[in-house]
């Protein structure tokens, strides 16, 4: 795996820790969507992110940010 999938990686899952359940359930939707491997488990589901290709990364990537980049007129702090 190259040094920039991984940070990116890196990058997404700290971006994911942050974001609340409704979040995290369109994420898993949107790899779903993709037909990504997603596993389930009692204690919340599992995506080998390594398995994914580098296009998909920056799909999901883009996908995350824009859930997080809202405009700040919508932001509630």
């Amino acid at each position: 795996m190259s040094d920039s999938k991984r940070e990116t990686i890196n990058k997404m899952l700290k971006t994911v820790e942050q974001l609340n359940h409704p979040e995290r359930m369109k994420i898993l939707k949107y790899l779903s969507e993709l037909e990504i491997k997603i596993t389930e488990q009692a204690d919340g589901a599992r995506i080998n992110l390594d398995n994914m290709s580098e296009i998909q990364i920056e799909w999901l990537n883009e996908y995350i940010q824009s859930l997080t980049n809202l405009d700040p007129l919508f932001k509630i702090e």
